[in-house]
């Protein structure tokens, strides 16, 4: 099972677009031919989409700002500092740890 994530504000009832990017990644982790991944079906429907949300000023500021919040979202993800280190204590219990794996059995 895959899922692939698509923006909510659109409701399709099938996103040719996201079904081929979800073959992009496929092709590259496979090595299948990089042309299974092309929809000119998705191309034509987002085509649709961006012509009625641009007709529609409301849905546009709307979107604009989803897109906005989303990009700061990830963003502040990306700035986080790295986890406080382990206590010592934690350390060497999960390197005892680590120890009796790869210890073969007797």
């Amino acid at each position: 099972t895959l899922m692939v994530r698509l923006p909510q504000y659109v409701q399709l009832e099938d996103d040719y677009t996201g079904s081929a990017h979800l073959l992009n990644i496929l092709s590259s982790l496979y090595g299948f031919p990089s042309e299974l991944g092309v929809s000119r079906r998705g191309t034509r429907q987002y085509e649709r989409v961006t012509a009625q949300m641009e007709r529609n000023s409301g849905v546009k500021a709307l979107v604009e700002q989803l897109e906005t919040d989303y990009d700061a979202r990830m963003e502040s993800i990306a700035d986080e500092s790295p986890p406080a280190p382990l206590s010592p204590a934690v350390e060497q219990f999960l390197r005892d740890l680590g120890k009796d794996t790869d210890d073969p059995p007797s």
